[in-house]
């Protein structure tokens, strides 16, 4: 620990919601308030009669105020400022529409009109206050010309006659304040060019030379913050030296105009790099004010300490000061809002991510200083999306919209929360488009929000080059904590870009310090890095230490967390895809069932879009290459929707022929037809208040979709055979793996019946697409399987896994189901090796890719003239692809491959063992084939 840290008895595991004392808080405001008003009325008043005009709230206030040394009673009962009591104090230590309402409600009170003017300006400086110069008299006379000028021109470049206190005489520290108090007032508005021409004006040409004793010393602070805030640094320490030997009185208001200026001139010192000599009049200011009794700038100093250990990486010192500096600002909001801003600051570097949101929470509604705002907000708001808390990063994001003004500040505040918000929410094309206009690309914030949007999005060529800019633009110092977040971001890039060498040097940087890597999940990152380079070329024993270390960070990260969070948590940014990297299941979501699992962004993007369609009752088209789960998709809109407790019927459309269609669909009376022995409820009655699903809708003959047309524009229909009209209410969900607007425009399919069914069109992504999700499914399919035979599960080898990511999956979900259930039963150990699975997959690539011959046909007629051949021939063919396809989608099995076919197994084992192709693609090729006799039946079939 540096020397220079000393710290008070707290444990490091209180947080600020244990020290803020909510009893202690409306005590202090109301303290606070009768200094105030003691302080910044002319002339001492009655109690009786600051309470008529302030509340009763201020008798319990003066009895505090005096009773802490801060007021004095007065013969009479009036009430007077005492001890360490100054306006400058109260005005700092209270939120800036208090101080203005008590000044407008002591204006009347004056006993002098230039006096209530002074008031009146303090309290509505743009207002009410401004329109009352216009009839000055007396004292303030003189003073228009120079509070016009600060009000309505303050970059004109003819400077008004400074202001004359000599006739103000015993009052000029009065009226003094006054004016520093209005200069405050507009800066806290939102307008510190008035605020600092107001505090020059006052001060003078000449500045402080003669003027600062006495009746100038409570500008002197605000002047000094004036010049630092315009980056005139060294104009503003050499201000403050001179202001600090010119107010040499021991008043107290010299004193604290005094401490106050050594605490901003400590600040310059620590942002300059000097911490030796920030550290020295921080000390400075902590020793003067104990003597003084001032604790509030014993509160202040603590922070300043807080802010030097936390940028010396000592963020336990950081909290601890930070604590014991609330604990001494309870109350003062301003003040203890500075205070929670550097200890959540100092939480999140040391990864206690809840403490960070709570103290930031609650920092922002005391800040009433704009710039001190607009840097907030955004911090704020990432904490929150970090945490996954998306809902108090939108109500924060709101409030900063309505707070802040339409400059280029206020938009790139806006525009950083708006940002950190996107990428909470995956919208990562949303974000990119929102930094775009923010700035340069090193701007440190923006930068890192990009790297991490392209990243998301697979641009890392382009992630690589504003990285570059951003490294070169970033000021890095020693000691500071971005080394390591940029070099884990280079480590990220470089293997993305397919570099591995440059990503385990730039990992090994980033992993020098690992107390650097507790901020946010830069440790998970780091391990997952660590997995991710141990899958190529590293040992089995180096790729479980590495997914085993990442596991712990990640509970690390989630264990303080409640169910509730840790589940907003698992949803924000890409962790669906790390957690699918690591074969952990992602969060599962009212929206997502647990029987749909996936993590990557093709998924995610898919469940979104379901869950934004459950709501309604818009029929629905999804679309999807076999076996991507389209059924599931479509129990899934059912599921969390309205619906959830009415039925869920589904319909395989090309499984019914057409003279059975309509009688499945709507029903049929008795004696209707042969075999209609009784009345039978369609599928669209059995689904009466819930969900019909239409799978390959596609397949429905022109006279289906006829019916099936006029029972959806209608919601009613008549069963086959019946006269009797029947109403339902049913919502439908087609499915198909055709492209059917392509059938409309080639005649087969009914362009009206189209548009009915797409009111929503939801592409479900092809397996192939969906990444790190194929590991994830598949370590669940093992567990099935393990559930039923009532073993353990088992597990698959390294190289086992590299075939199943490199595998094109051409049957999607069901044919991963089929081959993991599979190899589960074909391996004799507890992980599946490559052997096992190989053989398996190559079954599957041999007949992935249909003939040349057929591919892409849909007119029969056509296909068959391509074919050549007798007829006999070409349905031989068509039943062997259709076969073939069949078993890639069922991983072989002849089983499944019968019940998707709808033929006996016998029939089915008939023509695979007469097909060398077909047997070895179900794993049968030492079987003998069948007799000639029963091969010929079998080409029969």
């Amino acid at each position: 620990m540096a020397p220079g840290f000393l710290l008070v008895p707290v444990s490091p595991d209180d947080t600020p919601a244990s020290l803020l004392h909510p009893e202690r808080r409306e005590p202090a405001r109301r303290r606070r308030l009768a200094v105030l008003a003691a302080c910044a009325a002319p002339q001492p008043l009655s109690l009786s009669v600051l309470a008529d005009a302030l509340g009763d709230a201020l008798l319990d206030g003066a009895h505090l105020a005096c009773d802490a040394g801060l007021c004095r009673k007065l013969p009479g009962g009036t009430l007077a400022p005492a001890g360490s009591a100054t306006l400058d104090m109260a005005v700092n230590l209270l939120e800036v529409p208090e101080v203005r309402a008590t000044c407008a409600r002591l204006a009347p009170l004056a006993s002098a009109p230039d006096e209530a003017l002074l008031l009146m300006l303090a309290a509505d400086p743009l207002g009410e206050g401004r329109r009352r110069l216009e009839s000055a008299t007396g004292r303030a006379a003189s003073m228009v010309e120079g509070l016009r000028h600060a009000l309505d021109a303050p970059s004109a470049r003819t400077r008004p006659t400074p202001w004359d206190f000599e006739p103000w005489g015993a009052q000029a520290r009065w009226a003094s304040a006054l004016l520093a108090t209005t200069a405050h007032v507009l800066v806290r508005m939102g307008h510190p060019e008035s605020g600092h021409a107001l505090v020059a004006w006052a001060l003078g040409p000449k500045g402080l030379t003669g003027r600062v004793a006495g009746a100038h010393g409570f500008l002197a602070p605000t002047h000094f913050q004036f010049l630092l805030d315009a980056g005139r640094r060294e104009e503003g320490v050499a201000f403050a030296r001179e202001a600090r030997e010119a107010l040499d009185d021991a008043t107290p208001e010299s004193t604290y105009s005094r401490l106050m200026l050594t605490v901003l001139e400590g600040r310059v010192a620590m942002d300059a790099g000097d911490e030796k000599l920030a550290r020295r009049l921080f000390t400075s200011v902590e020793t003067q004010a104990r003597a003084a009794g001032l604790g509030d700038m014993v509160g202040l100093a603590k922070v300043a300490f807080a802010t030097l250990a936390r940028r010396a990486e000592q963020n336990t010192a950081a909290i601890q000061l930070g604590l014991a500096a609330l604990e001494l600002l309870c109350g003062e909001v301003p003040f203890e809002s500075v205070a929670l801003l550097g200890l959540g600051h100092a939480y999140s570097r040391e990864g206690r991510h809840l403490e960070a949101q709570a103290a930031l929470t609650r920092a922002l509604p005391g800040l009433d200083i704009p710039f001190q705002q607009l840097r907030a907000y955004p911090q704020a708001i990432a904490t929150d999306c970090f945490l996954g808390d998306t809902a108090e990063a939108e109500r924060k994001l709101a409030a900063l919209v309505a707070l802040a003004a339409d400059t280029p500040e206020g938009r790139l505040s806006i525009g950083l929360g708006r940002a950190h918000l996107q990428c909470a929410r995956g919208e990562w094309e949303a974000a990119l488009a929102t930094l775009d206009g923010l700035g340069p690309l090193d701007a440190a914030p923006i930068g890192w929000l990009r790297v991490e949007a392209l990243l998301a999005l697979g641009r890392a060529r382009e992630a690589a080059r504003v990285l570059d800019a951003l490294a070169q633009g970033l000021y890095l110092r020693e000691g500071a904590t971005q080394p390591a977040r940029l070099h884990l971001l280079d480590a990220r890039v470089a293997l993305a870009n397919g570099d591995a060498s440059r990503a385990r040097r730039a990992l090994r940087r980033a992993s020098a310090r690992p107390d650097r890597l507790r901020a946010q999940d830069l440790a998970l990152r780091a391990q997952v890095l660590t997995l991710q380079l141990a899958e190529d070329g590293g040992t089995d024993a180096q790729r479980l230490s590495a997914r085993q270390a990442a596991l712990a960070e990640w509970r690390r990260l989630t264990e303080p967390l409640s169910p509730e969070a840790r589940a907003r948590f698992r949803r924000v940014y890409d962790r669906p895809q790390l957690l699918a990297l690591l074969g952990e299941a992602p969060a599962e979501e009212v929206s997502a069932p647990a029987y749909l699992r996936g993590g990557s962004a093709a998924f995610r993007a898919a469940m979104a879009q379901l869950r934004r369609v459950a709501s309604s009752d818009t029929s629905v088209l999804l679309f999807g290459e076999t076996g991507v789960g389209k059924e599931l998709a479509a129990r899934a809109i059912h599921d969390v929707s309205r619906r959830a407790a009415g039925p869920f019927v589904a319909v395989n459309c090309a499984a019914i022929n057409d003279e059975l269609l309509l009688s499945d669909l709507f029903g049929h009376e008795r004696g209707s037809f042969t075999g209609a022995v009784a009345r039978q409820r369609g599928r669209f009655e059995q689904a009466h208040g819930g969900t019909l699903f239409l799978d390959e809708v596609a397949d429905i003959s022109p006279r289906g979709q006829a019916a099936l047309l006029r029972a959806l524009q209608e919601r009613a229909f008549q069963r086959v055979g019946g006269t009797e009209e029947v109403r339902v209410d049913v919502r439908v969900v087609a499915a198909s793996n055709r492209n059917l607007a392509k059938a409309v425009r080639a005649g087969e399919f009914r362009q009206d019946l189209f548009f009915r069914l797409n009111g929503i069109h939801v592409e479900l992504p092809p397996l192939r697409e969906r990444g790190e999700d194929v590991l994830l499914l598949a370590t669940h399919f093992l567990q099935e399987a393990a559930q039923e035979r009532g073993g353990p599960p088992k597990s698959f080898s390294p190289e086992a896994e590299r075939l199943l990511r490199a595998h094109p999956w051409p049957g999607n979900v069901r044919e991963l189901h089929n081959t993991v259930r599979a190899a589960d039963v074909l391996s004799d150990t507890r992980a599946i090796g490559a052997a096992v699975l190989a053989p398996l997959l190559q079954r599957a690539l041999e007949c992935a890719e249909p003939r040349p011959a057929l591919a892409g046909m849909t007119d029969v007629s056509a296909l068959f003239r391509q074919h050549g051949g007798s007829l006999r021939d070409f349905l031989a063919e068509v039943q062997r692809q259709c076969i073939a396809q069949s078993l890639v989608e069922n991983g072989g099995n002849v089983v499944a491959t019968a019940a998707a076919l709808r033929i006996s197994r016998s029939r089915l084992t008939q023509v695979v063992l007469g097909n060398a192709e077909l047997r070895r693609m179900s794993g049968r090729e030492q079987d003998a084939p069948p007799a000639p006799a029963r091969r010929a039946r079998a080409r029969r079939a």
